[in-house]
């Protein structure tokens, strides 16, 4: 290639690279500018308006993105071009701009270049058309392509960047807070900023903790230049007016926590940061159930029982309790002094089985990672203690028999009798061997039931008793307790005294004497009673009826008759007693025991039912006012007792005799 003309060609890349640097110059200026007013524009709109992060985010990345398009367009696509890097104008364009500012070079620097093109499209006039392109490159040697392209005219647009620039530059020293602040939250665009209130919110609260359930007051101190009459919270979408305790004080009562609560305080258009209440889980007890085992011995099948509180149980239960909790740890349970750490048996679940012996009380202490379960929950246990079983035994001795002892008596228990026994004790023997020894005799009763009805006859002549002994005797009865063992119960000791030989003797000689004094008393009486009868029937022959005085005459009579039966009757026992004891005193004296016993047997005949009839029609036919017939009734009576009285004259000399014959042989 000629020379001359690569001269030219450099000269024109010269100007193209001037011609983009001037763009990058004016690019730089307009993006400096666009960039100034832009940042401008966010920090003063956030250092007064406190956008919201939202609006701030998208404020943020519309400028990062609006700022890198027009770097691109403005700068760094021309300064690629500079760099002779990508599409850039042609040397044709370049010429045509050249031409534009140089009027002497027109058309002929774009001649020059198309002269050149045909050199290699008509190689047989190369010669021919290098002199032209010689001669034509001379005159654009003085002109200096570059001078095309004034930078300095740049400086036109400057006021777009010098402005703004100075608005920086004057907030920097006038108001430094708007750059700094407003920069600053500008680029922490995701954080609320709120606007500078002319009071603070200060919060008295030590902790903004709560336990679930419970009610918290927050209480509020307001500070600064101005304050607000009112201030409100802002609970979710709800807001509630503070209470108003003076000019600076403040509070609210959040009611039955049970969850973290979020909350502004605000007063006009200034709001506090947002603030967290923390509601710790309270350990919750949900329900619980209780399983009574009843000890076996009471037949009585298990029971449960839902949330039951205090309870009443029989001694030795077993109870198992079954607790359902909420946000539980740790679960004790005190039993009286006694504290238990349960474990768990699934999820939120603890049990406990106690046997319960005594009264009691049981707690419950529930507690989590966040509450020491100072609190607690109790409740009482009554036990209804297995009594002793109780004995009542009446004692009936034998009319006939001295040494027969009948017992009627009745044991009863709460739940239920095992054993009933009869004790006796040699306390007084002559006997050294039998003296101090123990017996005992079971007795039939209901057993297993709570109350039982018994009888027992006791027949001293098999104990083998003999004259001067004592011997103590008690019932004993067991209830079934199953938890401690049978208890045991007595009725009183009663002591059974078994006179001498010499104390028998004067007990003898004692009846004997009374039975004399009574059988004399007797025929008197009879004699009285039989007098009384023939007067009272004479009487009744001077009268047509039974008249008032009569009666009563005759129903003292039956008195007196009556009184005389009862005397008899007396005596017949007495003198069956003391031919018993006569009897056990003396079996070898047969003869003399025959002859009291055919005394006794007169007297058994003396009373006989006749006379009991004759009474009873007396008293009747008096009544229905039959005065002959009852005159007939009273010379019957008369006759009688004039019949008794001998009979019994004859039965004490007979008695009398039998008497000195018993002296003699003692």
């Amino acid at each position: 290639m000629n020379p001359a003309y690569q001269q030219l060609i450099k000269k024109i890349d010269d100007f193209i690279r001037k011609y983009y640097l001037n763009k990058v110059v004016r690019g730089m200026i307009w993006l400096s500018g666009i960039f100034l007013i832009s940042y401008l524009f966010a920090i003063v709109s956030e250092y007064y308006g406190y956008l919201s992060p939202v609006t701030k985010t998208i404020l943020f990345y519309s400028f990062l993105i609006t700022q890198a398009i027009l770097a691109w367009v403005f700068v760094l696509r021309h300064l690629i071009n500079y760099l002779q890097l990508g599409k850039i104008i042609s040397h044709e364009q370049a010429s045509e701009i050249i031409g534009f500012h140089f009027p002497e070079i027109n058309d002929k620097l774009l001649n020059t270049l198309q002269l050149q093109k045909q050199v290699l499209e008509n190689p047989d006039q190369k010669n021919l058309i290098e002199a032209s392109i010689e001669q034509r490159i001379k005159t654009f040697k003085p002109i200096p392509f570059v001078a095309a392209v004034k930078i300095s005219e740049n400086k036109k647009y400057l006021r777009y960047a010098l402005i703004p620039l100075a608005t920086v530059v004057v907030l920097a020293f006038a108001a430094p807070s708007i750059l700094t602040d407003g920069t600053s939250r500008f680029l922490n665009h995701n954080t609320f900023y709120k606007k500078k209130a002319p009071f603070d919110f200060e919060i008295l609260n030590q902790k903004l903790e709560a336990v679930q359930g419970d009610d918290f007051t927050l209480k509020v101190k307001m500070t600064g230049d101005q304050i607000p009459q009112d201030i409100y919270i802002e609970d979710g979408l709800n807001s509630f007016k503070l209470d108003k305790k003076d000019i600076i004080n403040f509070s609210y009562s959040f009611k039955n926590l049970q969850k973290n609560k979020k909350f502004k305080l605000y007063a006009g258009e200034f709001s506090s940061d947002e603030f967290t209440l923390s509601v710790k889980n309270k350990p919750a007890l949900l329900g619980y159930s209780v399983q009574l085992v009843y000890p076996s011995y009471l037949n009585k099948a298990s029971q449960s029982f839902e949330n039951p509180g205090d309870l009443t149980v029989p001694t030795g239960t077993v109870m198992k309790w079954f607790f359902n909790t909420e946000y539980v740890s740790a679960f004790d349970f005190k039993l009286n002094d006694r504290i238990t750490s349960l474990n768990l048996v699934e999820q939120d679940k603890f049990s406990f089985t106690a046997k319960i012996l005594k009264n009691a009380v049981y707690s419950m202490f529930l507690k989590n990672d966040d509450l020491s379960g100072e609190d607690s929950i109790s409740y009482r246990l009554n036990v209804i203690a297995d009594e002793y079983p109780k004995i009542e035994v009446n004692i009936k001795a034998d009319s006939a028999n001295a040494r027969v002892i009948y017992f009627i008596g009745k044991a009863d228990d709460d739940y239920g009798l095992s054993s009933l026994n009869f004790h006796y004790q040699i306390l007084k023997s002559e006997d050294n061997q039998r003296k101090g020894k123990n017996f005992s005799v079971p007795v039939n009763f209901d057993k297993g039931k709570s109350q039982s009805n018994f009888f027992y006859l006791w027949e001293l002549k098999n104990v083998g008793i003999q004259p001067g002994e004592d011997i103590s005797y008690y019932f004993d009865v067991a209830d079934n307790d199953g938890v401690v063992g049978p208890k045991h119960s007595r009725s009183a000791t009663q002591v059974y005294q078994l006179a001498s030989k010499e104390e028998a003797l004067k007990n003898i000689e004692e009846t004997s004497n009374s039975i004399k004094q009574k059988m004399q008393s007797a025929i008197k009486q009879a004699e009285k009673v039989q007098q009384q009868a023939k007067k009272l029937n004479q009487n009744l022959m001077d009268e047509k009826n039974l008249g008032y005085e009569q009666k009563k005459q005759i129903d003292q009579l039956l008195a007196q008759q009556k009184k005389l039966q009862d005397l008899i009757k007396d005596i017949q026992k007495d003198s069956k007693q003391n031919l018993f004891e006569r009897k056990e005193l003396q079996p070898d004296e047969k003869e003399l025991l025959e002859k009291q016993k055919q005394i006794q047997d007169l007297f058994n005949n003396v009373l006989d039912e006749k006379t009991k009839k004759l009474l009873e029609n007396l008293q009747k036919l008096m009544e229905q006012n039959q005065k002959e017939l009852t005159q007939d009734q009273l010379q019957q009576m008369q006759t009688d007792n004039k019949s008794l009285q001998k009979e019994l004259d004859r039965i004490l000399e007979l008695y009398k005799k039998l008497e000195v014959e018993q002296k003699v042989n003692d």
